[in-house]
């Protein structure tokens, strides 16, 4: 397939997660908040993070900035990552629903928050996490380009090692007993595995 259909892909894909969360962002910006732990440290993450999930896959799409950087992958992996970002995309849809607005993209607890420990959240504790995990992984196959690729998947795991562990602490302090059992029967990121 030719570059420009790729690059096209890839828009479309970045425009359907945006319709699929960004009705939620807005919902949950107005939220009154309970408990606040973001810091400077967590909101220049979330920029990192943003850079790789969504500014360079721009840049990607719109210009030549980065085809230095090419992989020559085959189609067959590249239509692999579409479906790999696809799949990250209805995974989205499903723990959006689930949650019903009891999340933030800082780390936040809203008035009223609930503990969700239904849907994909029976089997792991941030299943949100993992569907940007497959998108990362999804996105690094579809450009073919190791710069934007790793970029993207980097920062997010950067964002996780140094957020996971404060959230499960707010919900900990949260939840208590309730969090800390939901907690021994679950895995962070991977049913059954981590």
């Amino acid at each position: 397939m030719d570059e420009l259909v790729y690059k096209l892909i890839l828009l479309i894909l970045l425009l359907v997660f945006m319709a699929v969360r960004g009705p939620d962002i807005s919902r949950i910006k107005k939220r009154e908040k309970k408990v606040i732990k973001s810091g400077r440290t967590d909101m220049f993450l979330l920029g990192l993070n943003t850079l790789g999930m969504m500014v360079f896959p721009v840049i990607y799409c719109f210009s030549s900035f980065f085809d230095r950087y090419s992989m020559n992958l085959s189609d067959t992996l590249r239509i692999a990552g579409i479906i790999i970002y696809a799949a990250s995309i209805v995974l989205m849809y499903i723990v959006l629903k689930e949650l019903k607005g009891d999340w933030s993209m800082k780390l936040e607890i809203g008035k009223g928050h609930r503990l969700v420990t239904s849907g994909p959240y029976r089997y792991i504790r941030h299943p949100m996490y993992t569907a940007f995990y497959l998108m990362m992984a999804g996105q690094f196959l579809l450009v073919s380009n190791w710069f934007v690729g790793l970029f993207g998947i980097l920062s997010f795991t950067i964002l996780c090692i140094a957020r996971i562990p404060n959230e499960e602490d707010m919900m900990t302090e949260e939840f208590g007993d309730d969090y800390t059992e939901y907690k021994k029967r679950t895995k962070k990121i991977i049913p059954y595995l981590i």
